[in-house]
C-alpha cells in the first residue's frame, strides 16, 4: 500500500445546530440561529462595503430545487447587487468535457461502463465510486473478479480504495504532479508505445520536456506518495495490455480541472490505452434515477432495477437507486447520463452556453415497471 492501512480519514459529525467562531478564543461555539444569521448579515454586510458588491459569490447545488434556485440567483442580484451566480451543475464535469473534446473531438468517455469487466488495470482517480456511483462499481467489481488489479487515488482512503491493490494518498490538489511523475517514469521505463504516439498523437517532444523534472522522488515531496508506490503505478499501467483511467470530481472540481483532466489524458495517449476494448478514459457521472424508499416500495422496484421514466416530452429507460433522503414524491436524475439515456430528452433544452451542460431543470414525470424478460420468468 502507498500508506499504511489503517490510516482513516478523519470523520467530522453532522451539524444539529449552528456555530459561530468566538472572537476572543477563535475556537466555535454553538449559537442560536437569530445570532448566527446576524453574525452571516455583518459579514457579508462588510464585505461589501470594504470591496464592493463582487466580493460576494453564490454556488448553488444541483440538488436544490428550482424555488430554492430562484430565491439564491434573486438574493445574490437584488440584496447583494452582482451577478456571481454560479453551480455545480456547471462545474462539476465541465472540465471532463472540455479536456476530452479538445483531444478526441467528443466530452464522453472512450469506452462503454461494461468495458470495465473485460479490463487488467483499473486507476480510479479522485472517486469514490463505490458510494456515488453504485451501479457502475457493479462493473468494476466484475472486472476485479475476473483478475483486473486497481489502484485507488484519492486523499481519502475511501470504501472504493477497500477494493484496491493499491491506495495512493495524494495532497490534495497535487493531482497534475503526481500524473507527470507517473509520465516520466513511464517514458524513462521504456514502456511508452512509441507505435501510438508516433501514429495517433503530436507534441510528444514537447510532453517529455514538461514531465522531465517530476522525478518519483520530487513528486513525492509535493504528492505525499512515496516515489516506490508512483513507479509501481507507473509500471503497471503501461505494461498492462488493457487499461481503464476512472475520475469524478476529485479530478474536476478544481480551479486546474481542466488541465486535471488533460494530464489523465495524456498517459492513456502516451501508453495507447485508447482506442481499443478494454482500453480508454472514463468520467463516472450520475447514471440512474433516485427514488426514496416508500416511493420505490409503491412502484414494487429495487435498487438497480430499470425502469420508464416518461415526461410529456419523451421516456427513457435507467436504474433505479434507493435515497432515503428524498421525500415521496420527488425523484432526481443527473443530465451526465451516457449517451445511451438521454435524460435531457424529458425535460426542455436548456444548457450552459459555455460548458455545454445541462442546466438544472425540472418536470413532472411517470415511473412504469419493466416487465420481467421471458428468459429470466422461466
Amino acid at each position: 500500500m502507498a500508506r499504511p492501512r489503517d490510516r482513516q480519514p478523519r470523520r467530522y459529525p453532522r451539524l444539529t445546530h449552528p456555530l459561530v467562531r468566538d472572537p476572543a478564543s477563535g475556537e466555535l461555539r454553538r449559537a442560536t440561529w437569530e445570532e448566527a444569521l446576524d453574525r452571516a448579515a455583518a459579514g457579508f454586510a462588510a464585505a461589501t462595503r470594504e470591496h464592493g458588491p463582487d466580493a460576494f459569490g453564490m454556488f448553488s447545488c444541483a440538488r436544490a430545487t428550482n424555488e430554492m434556485n430562484y430565491v439564491a440567483q434573486k438574493f445574490t442580484r437584488g440584496v447583494m447587487g452582482t451577478n456571481n451566480v454560479d453551480s455545480c451543475n456547471r462545474t462539476c464535469h465541465s472540465p471532463s468535457v472540455a479536456g476530452l473534446s479538445a483531444v478526441f473531438g467528443s466530452g464522453g468517455g472512450t469506452s462503454s461502463y461494461a468495458e470495465v469487466e473485460d479490463t487488467d488495470l483499473i486507476v480510479m482517480g479522485g472517486s469514490n465510486a463505490r458510494f456515488a456511483h453504485p451501479i457502475f462499481f457493479q462493473h468494476v467489481l466484475r472486472g476485479i473478479r475476473n483478475g483486473a488489479r486497481m489502484y485507488a487515488v484519492d486523499p481519502h482512503r475511501t470504501s472504493t480504495a477497500e477494493w484496491a491493490e493499491s491506495w495512493l494518498g495524494l495532497n490534495v490538489g497535487t493531482d497534475i504532479p503526481l500524473a507527470h511523475a507517473v509520465g516520466r517514469e513511464i517514458i524513462h521505463a521504456g514502456l511508452a508505445s512509441r507505435s501510438f504516439i508516433d501514429r495517433a498523437t503530436s507534441g510528444f517532444e514537447e510532453y517529455a520536456a514538461e514531465v522531465e523534472p517530476w522525478t518519483p522522488s520530487a513528486a513525492e515531496k509535493v504528492t505525499g506518495v512515496p516515489a516506490a508506490a508512483i513507479r509501481d503505478l507507473a509500471h503497471a499501467y503501461a505494461t498492462a495490455e488493457r487499461a481503464q483511467l476512472c475520475w469524478t470530481l476529485g479530478i474536476t472540481e478544481h480551479h486546474n480541472g481542466t488541465d486535471n483532466v488533460r494530464a489523465l489524458i495524456n498517459l492513456s495517449l502516451l501508453t495507447g490505452h485508447v482506442g481499443r476494448h478494454g482500453c480508454g478514459l472514463q468520467p463516472l457521472r450520475g447514471e440512474y434515477i433516485e427514488l426514496c424508499p416508500e416511493d420505490a416500495e409503491r412502484y414494487g422496484v429495487v435498487a438497480e432495477e430499470k425502469v420508464r421514466v416518461a415526461s410529456r416530452r419523451g421516456s427513457v429507460v435507467a436504474p433505479v437507486w434507493i435515497d432515503p433522503g428524498l421525500r415521496p414524491g420527488l425523484a432526481f436524475m443527473s443530465m451526465h447520463f451516457p449517451d445511451e439515456v438521454d435524460t435531457n430528452s424529458l425535460t426542455i433544452e436548456a444548457n450552459c452556453p459555455i460548458a455545454g451542460t445541462a442546466g438544472f431543470k425540472a418536470s413532472a414525470i411517470r415511473i412504469e415497471k419493466l416487465p420481467v424478460p421471458a428468459d429470466v420468468r422461466s
